[in-house]
């Protein structure tokens, strides 16, 4: 498994993934990515990938998971200005779907992230999304809340660095 910034010309593989991922989604009945949301983020998605906002997980060479990192403060979140990562729109192909992919994924964000100062990985998903929630508690993050973004209740989770 390889990670690297998305480039420009890798915006089509990525939003490819990210509209598979809304389909089957959608195909379970969970309201995590609509397909309208994901037609409607269009645009941002495509400049999150041309301004390196987006990375790429590769095995042998084919393009398998996304996932959009900021670190800048966010609303849902209060602004609150803790050193932190914030992870969104972290999808694994199909094909590599209960391979590992995201766990993997997860446990190299942590591993960069932290070894660079940063002092939690925050995330948050659709509050009705038991399944996923169940799936980032697996993974060692600690639910804080749930806030309204305007549009849905998202369920907030953290992961802090080990001191």
């Amino acid at each position: 498994m390889k990670l690297y910034k998305a480039k420009k010309e890798d915006f089509q593989t990525v939003f490819k993934i990210l509209e598979e991922s809304s389909r089957w989604l959608l195909s379970k009945g969970n309201r995590q990515w609509p397909a309208e949301w994901i037609q409607r983020k269009k645009p941002e998605i495509e400049h999150a990938v041309a301004s390196g906002l987006f990375s790429c997980v590769t095995i042998n060479d084919e393009v398998v998971a996304v996932v959009e990192l900021l670190s800048a403060p966010e609303k849902i979140w209060k602004y609150d200005d803790s050193k932190a990562m914030y992870i969104h729109k972290l999808a694994v192909s199909r094909k590599y779907a209960g391979k590992g992919v995201g766990k993997s994924l997860l446990e190299e964000i942590a591993k960069t992230e932290f070894s660079k100062g940063v002092k939690a990985l925050r995330l948050d998903c659709v509050a009705e999304n038991k399944g996923l929630r169940r799936y980032y508690e697996s993974f060692g993050f600690i639910f804080k809340g749930i806030a309204f973004n305007g549009e849905i209740d998202l369920a907030l989770f953290e992961y802090q660095a080990k001191s």
